[in-house]
């Protein structure tokens, strides 16, 4: 059973570690949901990562409600304009057409990203200063908006992670990435991407991959699928978790 707080503002929820409710003095994976999900939405994966036990999960939920939208308790890291964004994509077949449609918003900061940044900046360091934990034994990761979020918040935190893992996310803020990325310290890199995914198309994760691998070398995972996790994806993310955070 998931043990559920507020940190920072922000409902939290807690697995993994020896008592598996996050308790211990391991290493922390944070994972970010995505766009009209919940903070619970990915707390599956700590029962499915093979990772060692003392490992402690953080799933943070975003406080944007979209329950007017979805009809369903649903959140955001920030709002999407899901109709310009589907004008730019609709009728392109490949994927580099699809790329040329989208670049206009490669370089784009989303309103409401900075926002975000600083409501997880300040929830990662309640965090820390909580569990007493020195952020390279932090990983840092999510899934879609959850992703794009974690490049951001790992460009301004100043401290060197333990890891980043980037699901099915996309290059967006590229101007201000760039400066930042080029003073960033170095961050080990997991990132998956489905090959057919309809909403994120694999392009715009390829764009995201070839911008960070000069500074933060990782590996881009492939995979036939859509925009999921993947089996695939699980086990590659508890291989490089443990390869990151040891034993």
């Amino acid at each position: 059973m998931l043990r559920e707080e507020f940190v920072a503002g922000l409902r939290t929820f807690f697995a993994g570690g020896p008592d598996r409710q996050g308790g211990g003095d391991g290493p922390l994976v944070c994972l970010l949901h995505g766009y009209g999900a919940h903070g619970e939405d990915l707390a599956g994966l700590w029962r499915v990562l093979d990772v060692p036990r003392q490992v402690r999960f953080a799933f943070p939920e975003a406080p944007l409600s979209l329950a007017e939208v979805f009809g369903f308790p649903a959140y955001a890291w920030w709002h999407v304009d899901v109709e310009r964004y589907a004008q730019l994509a609709i009728g392109h077949r490949t994927q580099q057409q699809m790329l040329r449609a989208l670049e206009p918003l490669l370089d784009e900061e989303p309103a409401g990203l900075s926002g975000a940044r600083a409501q997880v900046l300040q929830w990662l360091a309640a965090l820390r200063q909580r569990l007493g934990l020195p952020s390279n034994r932090v990983v840092l990761g999510g899934f879609s908006q959850g992703a794009m979020l974690s490049v951001d918040v790992a460009l301004h935190l100043g401290e060197p992670l333990a890891g980043l893992l980037l699901l099915s996310g996309a290059l967006v803020n590229r101007r201000v990435w760039q400066q930042r990325l080029n003073q960033a310290p170095p961050v080990p890199r997991f990132q998956s991407h489905g090959l057919e995914d309809p909403l994120l198309p694999f392009a715009v994760g390829e764009a995201l991959h070839q911008f960070l691998e000069p500074v933060w070398p990782g590996t881009l995972y492939r995979f036939h699928g859509g925009h999921e996790i993947s089996p695939g994806v699980v086990d590659e993310m508890g291989r490089a978790i443990t390869a990151w955070v040891g034993t």
